[in-house]
């Protein structure tokens, strides 16, 4: 259960763990939409009278199979590579 926000929510789904969301800023709505979307999770903003349900149907892995796909198609990121990578691109620009 979460807010909507990014860092947590990417760990989890690399993972293929999905996650329920109750965001409190309109990014983290955004962001908590597009998680339902992919069928990784539940943004409870839009059926707050829906929390309990939804909380249950995630437990039962109602959104797993979603959050697994992000997993396999993400399968090959590693945050330190791409860290490196922005900020070698960063250094590029600079010098331009």
């Amino acid at each position: 259960v979460l807010n909507g926000n990014h860092g947590s929510t990417i760990a989890l789904l690399l993972s293929g763990k999905p996650s329920l969301h109750i965001p409190l800023t309109l990014e983290q709505v955004i962001f908590a939409r597009a998680v339902a979307r992919m069928g990784a999770g539940f943004d409870v903003s839009t059926k707050p009278d829906k929390v309990a349900s939804h909380l249950q149907a995630a437990l039962a892995g109602q959104f797993t199979p979603g959050a697994e796909q992000f997993a396999r198609k993400y399968a090959d990121f590693n945050a330190e590579d791409q860290m490196r990578r922005m900020a070698s691109r960063v250094r590029q620009l600079l010098q331009e």
